[in-house]
């Protein structure tokens, strides 16, 4: 060990030596490549800018030299115009050839202060007539309009805001529109008219888009005060007043990067002299910084290649100090147990690595192996019945990495068809790419089927919309035929807001998977969309699935057997075998929540009970018939070793409370004192025999002497809650509906004798 310590000391100055310098010199190549870079796009980004403020400010210039001509037009001065139609249309000729001199501008409008006239190349209009027919600005009604023509001192800027255009009878486009109001003469007191050059932002925007083309950020014009004038390329996650207050706050031009609203921007702006508009360019720093990227990259690959040859020249003098090595050749050849031979050092450390890296390999093989296991376990469980509750499911989950966050759960079906190409079915293949690949906006596990050609899904989706649904199938379908060359036929369950109704959409897809052979192959098949009436059932016993969940809670022999019978009555009215199978299901599933709610597992073995698998495999309603009836028995049965099993102590406190339950005097410390114990034990002994409160029971025996009440005989509701030992009838009408899921009267209307 000591001879190892010397080598590893000399290996490490040897490393030392090399690295320090390299890591200084890549930090001096990696702080002047970014700055350099940096520097060349912040430079592009200003020119650019320079480019566009140059082109706008010229085409403005045009707008005040043609203000200038107007207003020195003889032509154009408002006695002439007044003078003659021939002089007004001599006019308008004016205005147009002003138009025509310019692509820039997309209307001009003459307007004499102290009339109701507008002149425009093409005619003549009163203000009201212009903003009906012509130009309807959302923004600006018609006296603004007029009160603006007839008092602007200065020139005046209205930016970008949308004006419906009338184009034809009766077209009317929506544009943004730029509006410049210019007295004339220009800086008068004693202005005459105003003129108002109309210029839609596109206009704009194609004028500056050939400089910004090879701009891969956003980009916009702002006036003066920070409007927005145009903009080009718009990136929708960055707020506008942001980058105008920015602008406004750099009034002579800059270059920065600035994070707003969570996302770092770089920011170019440059200020025209003349006109006082900014011209403002921002880009996300991510892609700019690709080049810087690249270029990085580009000088740590040459660090990385002088680093290995540096470590070659490490290792080479390393290697001179042979003791050490000597030495580690002695320790491996320990550990492994056998002499090397003629197998030089590193061999037989590299064989010692390579035994212990081949038992580790094997060790996550056979932890790899258990966890397909397990998933296949949990996922089979669930299809069972066995887990109902998603809150468990992703408990037990987690380590597997297998949860599920969406609120809806279905079951699908995939059946491949080895046709086309005769390509091998491979399950476990075909699970890996599915899990992997498929799952976008659903949430997803796979497994496989007992059919060996076909494969489970369990899904959970944050939407029961059936075209939605629909439309991710069938992309799933043409990504299965595009990625495996395989032909496939889906059946697809209905979606269930609870966890526990799993299986049932497991049958349904078992059921839509075998409409293959009426509906044909490589198909989408929906269970909700089977055109069959044998599927379709009208008078679904949900009230009692509730009865018999509340017969459960109660431990009423009587009433489960009495809903049992009910039950087993309607499965054995259903000539559709699906049918009678969902029933059973949701039979099994109610006994099953209910008794994992009550915490009374010991009541039924869930584990035997009959789950899909077992329901799918039964043949004729009989059969269903037979073991939902040996569950009732099995509960009923339960219940009365339950019940047989209870103390004395708890059969005489019992006794006592069916002697006092219907006085209106009853209370816990009345039937402690009676018994002979303190109210605090009576208490906490007869929550942990019975698993509720004394309150609580007594409330299910008045409960359940109501119900007897309200089947055997027709004595008034009112009557009825003064028998029990209740004051208040509304108050117990609402107890009552909580426990049972009926009022009195509609219980007495289900149940009457």
């Amino acid at each position: 060990m000591k001879g190892s310590k010397l080598f590893w000391r000399y290996f490490l100055y040897y490393i030392l030596t090399l690295m320090i310098p390299l890591s200084i010199l890549g930090g001096i190549i990696f702080h002047n490549v970014t700055n350099m870079l940096m520097d060349d796009i912040i430079e592009t980004n200003q020119n650019m800018l320079r480019q566009v403020r140059e082109i706008v400010d010229t085409r403005l210039d045009e707008i005040g030299n043609i203000s200038f001509q107007i207003s020195s037009n003889p032509n154009l001065a408002p006695h002439m115009l007044r003078s003659s139609a021939y002089r007004e249309m001599q006019g308008k000729y004016e205005l147009k050839n002003y138009m025509s001199s310019t692509s820039f501008i997309n209307d001009i409008l003459l307007y004499i202060r102290g009339e109701d006239i507008i002149y425009s190349p093409y005619s003549t209009y009163t203000v009201s007539r212009l903003m009906q027919t012509k130009y309807n600005y959302l923004n600006w009604t018609t006296d603004e309009l007029y009160e603006t023509l007839n008092t602007l001192t200065i020139p005046e800027i209205r930016p970008k805001e949308d004006v419906l255009i009338q184009t034809g009878n009766t077209t009317v486009d929506e544009y943004g529109m730029i509006s410049f109001l210019v007295p004339i003469p220009v800086y008068s007191n004693y202005s005459y008219g105003t003129l108002l050059f109309q210029v839609r932002e596109s206009t704009l925007v194609e004028l500056i888009q050939d400089v910004l083309s090879q701009y891969q950020g956003s980009s916009i014009i702002l006036d003066r005060k920070g409007r927005e004038i145009a903009s080009l390329q718009r990136n929708e996650m960055t707020d506008i007043e942001d980058i105008a207050r920015f602008a406004m706050s750099h009034p002579k031009g800059n270059s920065e990067i600035v994070r707003l609203n969570g996302h770092e921007l770089l920011i170019s702006v440059v200020t025209s002299d003349k006109f006082g508009w900014s011209y403002v360019t921002w880009v996300p720093t991510v892609k700019i910084m690709k080049e810087v990227r690249q270029n990085q990259l580009s000088a740590l690959i040459g660090l990385i290649v002088v680093l290995v040859l540096g470590c070659c020249l490490t290792f080479y003098f390393s290697l001179r100090l042979y003791n050490p090595i000597r030495q580690l050749k002695e320790y491996a050849e320990t550990k492994s147990g056998k002499r090397a031979g003629n197998i030089n050092e590193i061999e037989i450390v590299r064989q010692v690595i390579t035994s212990v890296a081949d038992e580790k390999t094997n060790l996550i093989r056979q932890m790899e192996n258990s966890r397909h296991a397990l998933k296949d376990y949990l996922l089979f469980k669930v299809i069972k019945g066995h887990i109902y509750d998603l809150e468990q499911f992703n408990a037990i989950g987690k380590n597997l990495n297998i949860t599920f966050t969406n609120p809806y759960f279905m079951v699908a079906i995939l059946f491949f068809h080895q046709v086309e190409k005769q390509v091998p079915f491979h399950s476990e293949q075909i699970i890996s790419l599915l899990e992997n690949g498929i799952f976008g906006q659903f949430e997803g596990y796979a497994k496989e089927s007992m059919d060996s050609n076909a494969v489970v899904l369990l899904l959970a989706t944050e939407s029961d919309n059936t075209e939605f649904i629909k439309q991710r199938f069938m992309l799933l379908k043409e990504w299965i035929h595009t990625t495996m060359q395989l032909t496939v036929t889906i059946g697809i369950g209905r979606c269930y807001r609870e966890m526990a109704k799993i299986g049932k959409s497991y049958m349904e897809s078992l059921t839509a998977i075998q409409y293959r052979f009426v509906l044909g192959n490589n198909r989408l098949i929906l269970f909700s969309e089977i055109d069959n009436k044998e599927f379709q059932v009208t008078d679904y016993p949900e009230e009692l699935l509730d009865g018999l969940k509340a017969a459960i809670k109660r431990e009423d022999i009587e009433a489960i057997g009495e809903i049992m019978q009910r039950l087993v009555s309607k499965i054995q009215q259903h000539r559709s075998l699906f049918m009678a199978r969902s029933l059973s299901y949701d039979v099994i599933n109610t006994i099953i929540k209910t008794v994992v709610e009550l915490n009374e597992t010991q009541l039924i073995d869930i584990e035997n009970l009959p789950d899909v698998i077992t329901l799918m495999e039964l043949e004729t309603v009989q059969e269903l018939d037979q073991e939902v009836s040996k569950i009732c028995q099995t509960i009923c049965d339960s219940i009365r070793r339950k019940e047989e099993n209870q103390s004395e102590l708890m059969r005489s406190i019992l006794e006592y409370l069916h002697q006092m339950i219907f006085q209106p005097t009853f209370s816990v410390a009345v039937v402690a004192d009676s018994i002979g114990i303190s109210p605090s034990y009576l208490s906490r002994y007869f929550k942990e025999q019975t698993g509720m409160t004394i309150t609580d029971y007594v409330n299910m025996l008045r409960l359940k002497e109501t119900e007897k009440l309200l089947k055997e005989s027709d004595v008034s509701i009112q009557e009825i809650v003064q028998k029990i030992g209740y004051y208040d009838v509304s108050s117990f009408i609402r107890k009552f509906k909580s426990k049972t899921g009926l009022t009195p009267g509609e219980y007495r209307k289900l149940y009457k004798i």
